[in-house]
This record gives structure tokens, sequence and C-alpha cells, in this order.
């Protein structure tokens, strides 16, 4: 009997939702791996036509065919290195602007922006925890959860201190800033 299947799931919500998640998660790598073996097989047998026929409109199709593959074959990979025991949890972001007031504020924002819009090209859901806006300009600290298949997984590894140096807009004298 299937564990979807069984009456008592919903008396623990949580459970049944992660059990869900999971679920659906393995049907889309199913679902990635079957689409990948179709356009394997067509990709086989135009390359059989092209070679019997040396056709320009085969070859074009090839091409595409190769570059929709490639994509497919590459967020295949992406899904399996992202395996790990939490790679498939929400999360959250913080940016802070640390000392240099103005200017790091305004860079601050500006990360808060670039991190948004990437958000969104995910499809990730996203929800502002906390902000603290500067005086001037800018941002002093920004967090941000994130809600999807493999956020964890994909921005672990933005961690550090990121710099920008470039010439002040807040600045009348027009010096660089870092």
């Amino acid at each position: 009997k299937l564990l979807s299947e069984n009456k008592d799931l919903w008396n623990n919500v949580d459970k049944a939702q992660e059990i869900f998640r999971k679920k659906r998660k393995f049907e889309g790598l199913i679902s990635h791996i079957n689409k990948l073996e179709l356009e394997v097989n067509d990709l086989k047998d135009l390359y059989k036509l092209f070679k019997s026929e040396s056709d320009e409109e085969v070859q074009a199709e090839i091409n595409t065919l190769v570059k929709k593959t490639t994509k497919l074959s590459n967020e295949l990979r992406i899904n399996t290195l992202l395996s790990g025991e939490a790679d498939g949890n929400d999360c959250f972001i913080e940016i802070n602007a640390g000392a240099g007031g103005t200017e790091s504020q305004d860079w601050t924002q500006i990360l808060s922006r670039m991190y948004s819009r990437w958000i969104d090209t995910k499809k990730f859901k996203k929800s502002i925890i906390d902000i603290n806006s500067g005086e001037e300009a800018g941002i002093k600290s920004i967090t941000i959860k994130v809600e999807g298949e493999n956020c964890y997984g994909l921005l672990k590894s933005e961690s550090g201190v990121h710099r920008l140096v470039r010439i002040s807009p807040f600045d009348s004298q027009k010096r660089r800033h870092t």
C-alpha cells in the first residue's frame, strides 16, 4: 500500500506535506529523465536521417534538438548534484551593509534587488521578513525568506563579503569609494 494512500497520513499535516513535497520532487526527476530519453532517441533518429539525406532542414532541426537536450541534461545534472540532506529546504538570505555608510547601504540595496530578480527568474516564492532602510539611501539590512525546490542547495555557497568599487553618486567631489 502506498504511503500517500494511508488514511492516517493527514493526522500529522507537516509530515504529510513533507511526503508530498518529496513525491513531487521524485516525479519531477522521473519526468526529466523520461523527457531526456525521448530527446536522445529523437536525436539518434534525426542523425540517421541526416546521414542518409544530408538535408539542411534536418541539420537545423538537429541543432535545435541538441540545444534543447543539452539544457535538459544540465537541469537534470544540477538536480542530481543537489541531493544533499538539506539542499531541498527553504532558506533565508540576510544582507547587511556593515561599515561604509550610504555607500554600503546602496550596495546592500543593489544586492537585494539582484537576489530578488534571481529568485523571480527561478519562480521561487520570496517574503521579506525584515528590512531596515538607510537614512539617506539604500538599506541597512534585509532578510528574505526563499521557498522552493532546492533553494538552500542553490544559495548555500552565497556567503561572504561582497565589495563594490565605484565613483560615488552620493559624493559631491565624485571620489572613488569601496
